[in-house]
C-alpha cells in the first residue's frame, strides 16, 4: 500500500506524540517535528505509511537518545490486557461458537494501538468488545479462514501491538497450536510487540516465537531476517494482525488473512471497508 496523502498529518501526529513521551525539551520535540514535516516532503510516496513511521521513528530515538520510547505505554496495555483475560475467556466459554468468538476477540485487541488516530482507553477497549462482538465479518472470508486453518501444515501468525498480542493468545488457544509460529517486531517500534511482550503475554510456552528481525511496525520480507524469511516462505498460511501488516502484505502473493479494526479512511479505501469496520481479508 502506498502511502496516502491522509497518512501525512496522521505520521506527523505519531512523531509529535511519540517524542513527548521521550522526553519534556522543547528543543528536541521541534526538532524532531521540523525533521518529521521535512521528511513527509521529499518521501517517495510509493513508501507504504510503516515505511514511513519506521523513518520517523529513527528520527525521534536519535534526537532523544531513546531506543523504546513507548516502553511505558506497552507495560500498561500488557497489564491492562492480562486483567481481562479471565473476563475474555468467559465469553468465549457460553459462546455457541468459539471460534467465531475468538476471533473476533483477537480483533478486538487491534484497537490496542498508539498509532490511531482516535488514541486508545480502557473505556474505548470495552466499548469496542460489545461492539465487535455483536458486529457481523465477511462470512465468505471467516469460514474461507478456518477451512484453511485445517488445511494448512504450516501458520505463520503474525503480531502487532503490546496486549493485543494477549488477545491473540487467546485467539491461538482455539487453533492448532503445533502449526503455529507467532513473529513480534524485532526492535522496538511505537507500541508494537517485541519478544518480551510474548513472555509476559504467556505465548513462549505454547508455541514458537520469532523476531522479524527489524524495526518496521509491519512486514516487508526482504529487510526482515533470514529466519522470519524462511517461515514466511514456508508458510502455507499466514494470519496477518492489524493495519501496518496489511498496509507492508496486502499486495503479498502468499496466502494472507489479514484480521483488523480500519481506524482509518486510507486503510478503509484500500480494502474496501470503512472505517471502525472489523475486518477478515484474504488477498486472494
Amino acid at each position: 500500500m502506498r502511502t496516502a496523502p491522509d497518512c501525512i498529518p496522521c505520521l506527523i501526529r505519531l512523531a509529535n506524540e511519540t517524542v513527548k513521551r521521550a522526553t519534556s525539551n522543547n528543543n528536541i520535540i521541534n526538532t524532531v517535528t521540523e525533521r518529521t514535516v521535512t521528511l513527509t516532503k521529499t518521501m517517495d510516496r510509493n513508501l507504504s505509511p510503516p515505511k514511513m513511521g519506521q523513518l520517523i521513528h529513527r528520527i525521534v530515538t536519535e534526537e532523544t537518545g531513546n531506543p523504546d520510547p513507548c516502553l511505558e505505554i506497552k507495560n500498561q496495555c500488557n497489564e491492562l490486557a492480562l486483567g481481562l483475560q479471565p473476563e475474555l475467556r468467559k465469553l468465549i466459554k457460553k459462546s455457541s461458537d468459539r471460534f467465531l468468538t475468538a476471533a473476533k476477540l483477537a480483533i478486538a485487541g487491534n484497537i490496542i494501538d498508539f498509532a490511531a488516530p482516535s488514541g486508545f482507553s480502557s473505556e474505548l477497549m470495552s466499548d469496542t468488545i460489545d461492539e465487535i462482538l455483536s458486529s457481523p465479518v465477511d462470512p465468505t472470508c471467516f469460514n474461507l479462514l478456518k477451512i484453511n486453518i485445517q488445511k494448512a501444515n504450516k501458520i505463520l501468525y503474525l503480531g502487532d501491538n503490546a496486549g493485543e498480542i494477549i488477545f491473540d493468545k487467546i485467539f491461538i488457544d482455539e487453533l492448532p497450536k503445533d502449526k503455529i509460529t507467532f513473529c513480534v517486531r524485532g526492535l522496538p517500534i511505537l507500541n508494537d510487540a517485541l519478544r518480551e511482550d510474548a513472555e509476559k503475554a504467556g505465548l513462549t510456552s505454547m508455541v514458537r516465537v520469532i523476531d522479524s528481525g527489524t524495526d518496521l511496525p509491519g512486514v516487508i520480507p526482504d529487510e526482515c531476517s533470514t529466519e522470519f524469511k524462511n517461515c514466511f516462505n514456508e508458510a502455507d498460511l499466514i494470519i496477518a494482525k492489524g493495519q501496518g501488516n496489511f498496509e507492508t502484505l496486502n499486495d503479498s502473493k502468499k496466502n494472507i488473512f489479514f484480521l483488523f479494526k480500519v481506524k482509518c479512511s486510507a486503510v478503509a479505501n484500500e480494502s474496501g471497508s470503512n472505517v471502525g469496520d472489523t475486518v477478515i481479508l484474504n488477498n486472494k
